[in-house]
């Protein structure tokens, strides 16, 4: 299955999710077409950052926290969607959803979950606020909405291919 990255550029998902989180960096920052200088300043890095996340022999990694800035920063277009980082990352993410073999959820697993989603609920309500704030919602802040939204959908289907006779 291929994958439409930034610039139309067409990526295997099989050799996406083989690539390491420094060649993404890579290939996210060289089609993007900005300089890498930049992209730092635009997410207020210190020099030579993206260098230092592309070196294989540094393993350093962006935090989770700059992650949503950074895929800002390399997305040419509107649909984010097409950033290699999304794409190597729902790579990984489905390569990890073929291997997950449902079984019965024991009902004490079903509450904490549940208990779970109600925190996460709370989250996204949080999101909303401070991104609503300015009235405005950066594609950051829209990027985090839908972050804590998916985890919510990835929680309810545990607990829906969990729901079976446990005895």
């Amino acid at each position: 299955m291929k994958a439409k990255t930034t610039r139309g550029v067409f990526m295997d998902s099989q050799k996406l999710k083989e690539m390491g989180a420094a060649e993404v960096v890579w290939l996210a920052t060289h089609l993007s077409g900005k300089k890498r200088r930049h992209i730092e300043e635009a997410l207020e890095l210190v020099p030579g950052q993206i260098d230092r996340w592309s070196s294989r022999k540094d393993h350093h990694t962006p935090s989770l926290e700059v992650l949503p800035e950074l895929i800002e920063a390399t997305t040419t277009g509107r649909d984010a969607g097409e950033n290699v980082i999304i794409q190597w990352l729902l790579a990984r993410v489905n390569d990890q959803n073929l291997k997950y073999d449902p079984k019965a959820m024991a009902i004490e697993e079903m509450e904490r979950q549940l208990l779970h989603l109600g925190a996460d609920f709370g989250s996204v309500a949080q999101c909303v606020i401070e991104a609503g704030a300015d009235r405005k919602v950066s594609r950051a802040e829209a990027m985090r909405i839908k972050n804590a939204v998916a985890n919510i959908m990835g929680r309810c289907q545990d607990v829906l291919t969990g729901v079976e006779p446990y005895i």
